[in-house]
């Protein structure tokens, strides 16, 4: 997979730094490190087909480094290497088409959902089940504007926390996260079963200007006192 590849090419980076350091040293046990590491570094780069270009360039710059060095040869490849990149490309491949076709596929399904709840609304209007259904089917479907703006037509939308929450997380999706977070917390506001609904309440009461600034008042008191009782100390 990509990522897979990316991540070992940075290890292979790796790999590179320290053999080069190893084949300035110049030493007998060094320089067998380094022949070995640029093996270990050959074999990744015959197996990763994507993303190898930076380490492959190194390689091959290790690789004249350590002939002008120490005038030794780096290691050749396997001659398996090659079948074995093949088979992991070929399964990387497959393992790409599966995961895109399942996407698609369930991009169709919510595709249908979507028709058939909105069906359900033209027939109930009132219907919190069909709506919040055709809610999930719109960020599903990456419509966040459309489920943020689903409370217009449905006012009672406004009295359920599903709703907030789908509204919270289409707020996310648009990178739009103070509106994101006023959402969320609504939505834990109108949950009953929530534990946290009388501590939120609680904290929104308190968290007022008024509160911060007497706290910061309560402070510097605090610390004007302290100085003025260092200052004493060091008088006497």
């Amino acid at each position: 997979m990509p990522f897979q590849s990316r991540l070992e090419e940075i290890r292979n980076i790796t790999k590179i730094n320290r053999a080069i350091f190893d084949i300035l040293d110049a030493g007998k046990e060094e320089i067998e490190r380094a022949i070995n590491t640029i093996k270990e570094v050959q074999d990744s780069i015959d197996c990763n087909y994507q993303f190898v270009n930076a380490a492959k360039w190194r390689h091959e710059v290790l690789e004249d480094l350590l002939w002008i060095i120490s005038g030794e040869e780096s290691p050749k490849s396997s001659e398996e290497l090659p079948k074995l990149s093949l088979i992991a490309y070929v399964d990387n491949y497959e393992y790409i088409i599966s995961r895109e076709r399942g996407k698609n596929q369930s991009f169709r399904q919510f595709m249908l959902l979507e028709s058939c709840y909105e069906k359900s609304r033209k027939l109930d209007s009132e219907n919190s089940d069909a709506t919040l259904g055709f809610a999930k089917c719109l960020l599903k479907l990456f419509k966040y504007a459309q489920v943020i703006q689903l409370s217009d037509t449905s006012p009672y939308l406004a009295s359920l926390s599903e709703y907030w929450y789908f509204r919270s997380i289409a707020y996310c999706k648009k990178a739009d996260y103070k509106n994101a977070q006023e959402n969320i917390v609504e939505a834990l506001k109108l949950d009953n079963k929530n534990k946290q609904r009388l501590f939120l309440k609680k904290l929104t009461e308190e968290n007022t200007i008024k509160r911060r600034i007497d706290s910061y008042e309560r402070e510097k008191k605090a610390i004007k006192y302290e100085m003025n009782y260092l200052r004493v100390l060091r008088a006497t």
